[in-house]
């Protein structure tokens, strides 16, 4: 009678499936970039929670201000109103606008199709520098761990992208 043993099967890594294979200059499939935008949605959602509060308070206080003149000034309303617009187109700017849709990559290339549908494409060589600024943990920002990057080339231009870790890869010259 022949004795069995046990079989060991080694997981399946995400990060095994975005390795570009060496050698090609086919481009890989999209990769989406959920966490990042995860993460990007609600930082904005917080951001926006506590700007709303804070427009809150100075408006009861502008309403319930002693002096008549304070609680009738429209234009003063419409201003505060209008800034409170402006910081949160700027902040959202700031963050989800930072989080592109999906980036390919191959050897030759890195495309990054952004918010707009715009894709922006970084050929790699000399010059070509992608950096992580930093890093995020999983956490009730985001279902898995994301990494704000800077893509810089060689004129001197740059990028900064919110995405899943490990979705552009840090790379410096050979």
């Amino acid at each position: 009678m022949e004795s069995t043993r046990a079989v060991r099967i080694p997981a399946v890594r995400r990060d095994a499936e975005r390795t570009p294979i060496v050698g090609t200059e086919r481009a890989s499939p999209a990769w989406d970039n959920q966490s990042g935008r995860q993460r990007a949605v609600r930082t904005y959602g917080l951001f926006l929670a506590a700007l709303l509060a804070i427009y809150g308070i100075f408006l009861g206080s502008f309403l319930t201000a002693p002096e008549t003149g304070v609680r009738s000034n429209l234009s003063g309303y419409g201003l505060f109103s209008l800034l409170l617009v402006a910081i949160g187109l700027i902040g959202f700017v700031l963050t989800v606008w930072r989080a592109p849709r999906e980036i390919r990559a191959s050897d030759s290339e890195i495309v990054v199709r952004e918010r707009s549908g715009r894709e922006r494409r970084f050929p790699r060589g000399p010059g070509f520098v992608v950096s992580v600024l930093k890093r995020y943990p999983e956490g009730p920002f985001s279902e898995g761990p994301t990494e704000m990057v800077r893509v810089s080339l060689p004129d001197g231009t740059a990028r900064i992208y919110l995405v899943n870790e490990g979705l552009i890869p840090a790379a410096t010259p050979a």
